[in-house]
């Protein structure tokens, strides 16, 4: 499947929209404080991130037991600016 359906996919989904937007708003924050800031559960926001990583719209960074999650704001990312425009804070 085209890259672009999958990222559209990806943003069709009220808790990936609250995600990203949370994400925007406040930047780097890991999988606990998203999930608790949004009022959803540890595995459900998990799996919601895995989503959004796999078509390239977050990224992650691992720091020991800690995985935090933040926008992708590469200009190298062909979406970055649909991203900005679909998502507002």
């Amino acid at each position: 499947m085209e890259l672009v359906v999958k990222v559209f996919k990806a943003l069709a989904n009220q808790k990936r929209l609250n995600i990203l937007r949370l994400l925007m708003r406040d930047g780097e924050l890991p999988v606990s404080i998203i999930a608790k800031r949004l009022r959803i559960s540890f595995t459900s926001a998990s799996k919601n991130l895995l989503k959004l990583e796999n078509v390239g719209l977050i990224k992650r960074r691992e720091d020991s037991i800690w995985i935090y999650y933040e926008i992708n704001r590469s200009k190298e990312y062909p979406y970055r600016e649909l991203l900005f425009k679909f998502v507002k804070k």
